[in-house]
């Protein structure tokens, strides 16, 4: 097995898991527009409904791409030379930098569909006028949760595409890199 398809197999992977994220998104949207139609009934959900729907199916491409397209996502999030050919050539240290933006990817599955998720609980606490009233506590606690979410995208994202200069501090905290 070549270097390259070990990080493809670690992305094939994150995208089966992305399918049981979908699932459990379809869950929580389902809850989110029951909550919805009991806080205000006889009003229409089509709006929820709909963002909800959009965000599944960008997970369900998404999934299908990390599933179906393993190696072409394993080459565009790789790093690059000079002449935009990915560097991975089997050492210790590209084994690292492929488990470093495999953590990422996985990192990022699931932290998007809990910005979103988020997203759309403090929309409905929003439309309820929620500032002043028994939502005021729990539309905090869904800040907070929005707020630790964009940092957890914000380390997949780090650890997706700094994978190299992360091994770099990471040999360097040891003791192991040149100086």
């Amino acid at each position: 097995m070549k270097s390259i398809e070990v990080l493809a197999l670690g992305i094939r992977l994150v995208g089966i898991w992305v399918i049981i994220e979908i699932l459990q998104y379809l869950a929580y949207s389902y809850s989110s527009i029951q909550q919805w139609m009991y806080a205000s009934p006889g009003e229409s959900v089509a709006m929820w409904i709909v963002y909800h729907g959009v965000v599944g199916v960008a997970m369900v491409v998404f999934s299908f791409i990390l599933i179906k397209f393993p190696v072409t996502v394993s080459h565009w999030i790789l790093p690059k030379t000079n002449n935009d050919e990915p560097v991975f050539n089997g050492s210790i240290d590209d084994i690292r930098i492929a488990a470093f933006t495999i953590i990422g990817v996985y990192i990022l599955s699931w932290a998007i569909p809990d910005f979103f998720y988020n997203a759309s609980i403090l929309l409905f606490l929003n439309n309820e006028g929620a500032i002043n009233t028994y939502h005021a506590k729990e539309k905090i606690e869904y800040i907070i949760d929005e707020v630790i979410t964009v940092l957890e995208i914000a380390i997949g994202l780090y650890l997706c595409f700094q994978a190299k200069g992360l091994n770099s501090l990471l040999m360097k905290m040891r003791g192991l890199g040149t100086k």
